[in-house]
């Protein structure tokens, strides 16, 4: 079955302060309820006789996921992601609540039910994060776990983890330009990502970041590899030998966005 859409009306939201909250203070949740204002994918209808049948043996849970699972948060837009809970609808689940677990904080909250199709209950609240409620050290993978109640015995589901990345930017500079066949050229870059405790993009250090080539219309393949200094710099030299772009590569980490620089073409010339 593929994901239930969430073309979502606008919703109550329980707003975090506009000023950033102080420094050890617990991580304020800023949710916005779906309130049965979504709109699934087209389905086949469900009559309230199929769903009553739905059988209700073991786990009531359905699935879950989040739309999206990834946030990378640079250091001024707020990013948001729907966590969101399928239950059978025979099971008679009554409330779903939710945990989100940073590497520091947890937050709590209730998920409203907005739609059932197919014998399931759909559940869900969007989850949203500014940067001027994370600490870098956030940065990660972070646990979600759903406690369901009901008819049946309270049941603790974990689900996939939501990973938080720090937004990264990557530049290329070849030079010079032009160049004659067979001389040196040095490639230059900075790899920065996000520090969300100052609002400013920083250095990334000891950084392993590809060197790319491409000649022509070519596809771009790995020359080198290339460590990013403690500020985030990037240097190093190749013989020029035809005419064709360079880019630096980062793929990322865990805790920081993968990014490719814009391309930087080079005139080589006999």
């Amino acid at each position: 079955m593929p994901e239930h859409d969430l073309a979502v009306a606008p919703a109550p939201t329980a707003a975090r302060p506009s000023s950033p909250r102080p420094r050890g203070r617990r991580l304020t949740v800023l949710a916005a309820v779906l309130a049965g204002t979504a709109t699934a994918l087209v389905a086949p209808a469900v009559s309230p006789t199929t769903a009553a049948a739905a059988s209700c043996s073991g786990d009531p849970v359905s699935k879950t996921y989040a739309q999206p699972r990834t946030l990378v948060v640079g250091t001024k837009e707020t990013q948001t992601t729907t966590l969101i809970v399928a239950t059978r609808t025979g099971c008679g689940v009554k409330k779903v609540k939710a945990e989100v677990s940073s590497p520091l904080f947890d937050d709590s909250f209730t998920l409203s039910k907005y739609d059932t199709q197919d014998g399931k209950d759909y559940w869900g609240v969007t989850y949203s994060l500014s940067p001027d409620s994370l600490y870098d050290v956030e940065a990660g993978s972070w646990g979600v776990r759903y406690e369901v109640t009901g008819d049946s015995p309270d049941h603790l589901h974990s689900a996939a983890s939501l990973i938080v990345r720090r937004a990264s930017r990557l530049t290329t500079d070849a030079g010079p330009e032009p160049v004659r066949r067979g001389r040196t050229l040095t490639v230059k870059g900075t790899l920065t990502r996000a520090d969300w405790e100052d609002g400013k993009y920083r250095g990334t250090s000891k950084a392993k970041v590809q060197l790319q080539f491409r000649a022509g219309n070519g596809s771009y393949r790995t020359l080198k590899t290339v460590t990013s200094s403690t500020t985030g710099q990037l240097r190093t030299t190749v013989k020029a030998d035809r005419d064709g772009c360079y880019r630096y590569r980062f793929t990322g980490w865990k805790s920081t966005q993968q990014v490719t620089s814009a391309a930087d073409c080079v005139d080589v010339r006999s």
